[in-house]
């Protein structure tokens, strides 16, 4: 009986056990079924404070850039002269670099006016003239300043330049479409000129060979060979040379916003370096003054001296009709 009985127990025992492991395993599967489920949203959670420090840290970067404004502004409004010698090196600063981007751009302008100033003679007569200009000349330059013209339009309209404020303040879908009709005009002249670069690549071959006949009455054949190579390169120039110009806006807003500061600058210099000018004349002359009036004492103390000397004499001679000198009398 005992042993039936411990073996009864046992037998509850083992299967009250497997019973408690079943619901054990059972709870921790719809746990970690339940965890699975919210393994997205923890991977969203995770990018989301992810992306809450980074926004703390680039506030934290902004809030010291902005005190650093704040603390430049309230020097500015105080006029301090740490603040004036910043402004003014600032500007200085952009105005030497703009103007050496400038001096570029306007290299870049003369080589595409030779590039299409020849074939303007063909098209609008070569010896025609405007005044002491030839009308080739000005019309080449004309279709460089049109170019120019166009690529500020486009600037303003991309927003990238503030030369003209009411442009940049137009409705999106009318600036968006200036760009366009501008990016059409401005490629349409630089197909043009294209088409002049390789004009006067045939010009010049055929003035070549002209030249050559002349001289041996045969042409050269070899020489043409490789005139393709020449052409390519004139013609790439005179395309894409319009729209190299196009970003010479750029450092001309910056050259002309700081030319101002750098003028009051030179302005000031040169008051300045006037006004030390005058008082070291003023100075010169004042002491120069001095010097004369003592050289002139040096020089008139003998006879001054003699004739007091030589009057009070006189006087006790009994001679009449002296004058007395006044002593120490100067002019």
């Amino acid at each position: 009986m005992v042993v039936t009985i411990l073996e009864q127990i046992h037998t509850s025992l083992v299967r009250a056990q497997d019973t408690a492991i079943d619901e054990y395993r059972t709870a921790t599967s719809a746990r970690h079924a339940h965890l699975k489920n919210m393994a997205p949203e923890w991977r969203k959670l995770q990018e989301i404070g992810t992306q809450i420090n980074k926004n703390t840290v680039k506030l934290f970067e902004r809030s010291a850039a902005i005190d650093r404004h704040m603390e430049n502004y309230e020097n500015i409004l105080k006029k301090s002269d740490r603040a004036v010698r910043a402004l003014s090196t600032s500007s200085l600063h952009q105005f030497l670099i703009s103007a050496l981007v400038l001096v570029i751009a306007i290299g870049g302008a003369i080589i595409n006016f030779r590039l299409i100033a020849r074939p303007m003679a063909e098209m609008v007569g070569g010896n025609s003239s405007i005044g002491s200009f030839k009308t080739s000349d000005i019309a080449a330059m004309v279709i460089i300043l049109v170019e120019i013209s166009i690529g500020i339009f486009m600037m303003e309209s991309l927003r990238i330049t503030r030369l003209f404020p009411k442009i940049g303040s137009l409705p999106d879908k009318l600036r968006i479409r200036m760009v366009w009709i501008t990016f059409g005009i401005l490629f349409s002249l630089a197909s043009v000129e294209a088409g002049l670069a390789y004009m006067r690549e045939i010009l010049l071959i055929d003035k070549l060979a002209t030249n050559a006949m002349l001289r041996s009455g045969t042409t050269a054949a070899g020489a043409t060979d490789f005139v393709w190579i020449t052409t390519a390169a004139q013609m790439g120039m005179g395309f894409i040379l319009p729209f190299a110009l196009v970003f010479a806006v750029i450092p001309l807003e910056n050259f002309m916003f700081s030319m101002r500061t750098v003028l009051g600058m030179a302005a000031s210099a040169f008051l300045r370096g006037f006004a030390v000018t005058l008082r070291v004349a003023g100075s010169v002359f004042h002491h120069a003054g001095e010097l004369l009036i003592n050289a002139y004492d040096m020089l008139i103390f003998g006879p001054l001296w003699f004739e007091e000397k030589f009057g009070r004499s006189n006087q006790k001679g009994g001679f009449p009709g002296t004058t007395l000198a006044v002593k120490g009398a100067t002019p």
